[in-house]
């Protein structure tokens, strides 16, 4: 069952990602 939560907490979504910068997600540039 799905259960709704706060999203807008920035911090707690970016603290499993491997790279951020700036409060946003780092990822590699895939087109040259």
């Amino acid at each position: 069952e799905d259960v709704v939560t706060n999203g807008d907490d920035r911090e707690q979504m970016l603290a499993n990602a491997p790279e951020a910068k700036d409060g946003q997600y780092q990822v590699p540039r895939t087109v040259e």
